[in-house]
Parts: C-alpha cells; structure tokens; sequence
C-alpha cells in the first residue's frame, strides 16, 4: 500500500504521524479476507509497521529493512 502523502497516494491530510500512518496499515490489513498478513516496512514505515502490529489480529509476520525505533514506547 501507499501510505498517505507517498507514491500514487493524495497528500489530501492536514496532519501526517505515526500514529495516523499505523492507523492506515491496521486499517487495510483488517479489511483483507487473507487469513494471514506479513507487514513489510522499509526506513521509516518500519516503525509504522511495528506500530500497526500491536492490533492485527491476523498477522503472521513482520519484515522490517534498515528501522530504527525506539521499543520503550
């Protein structure tokens, strides 16, 4: 997917954070019929990726290249 602001996608927000983008990844990945979902993040959307894990019921797997994030918080 095009997080928001990125590739294809409209850069239609006021407001661009973590949190919104994690919110976009769990909200696609909770659409899906898939029975599982791996979350692929690179830099950045990495620790979106992390972020959105938390609450996907369905995930399999994660794949994160070249993140840093800091997981205290």
């Amino acid at each position: 997917m095009d997080l928001s602001g990125h590739g294809e996608s409209g850069k239609t927000r006021i407001e661009y954070s973590s949190k919104l983008y994690a919110d976009d990844i769990v909200a696609v990945a909770n659409s899906l019929t898939a029975k599982n979902v791996i979350l692929v993040g690179h830099s950045m959307s990495g620790s979106y990726v992390l972020e959105a894990a938390q609450f996907i019921s369905n995930l399999k797997s994660i794949v994160v290249v070249d993140t840093l994030k800091n997981l205290d918080n």
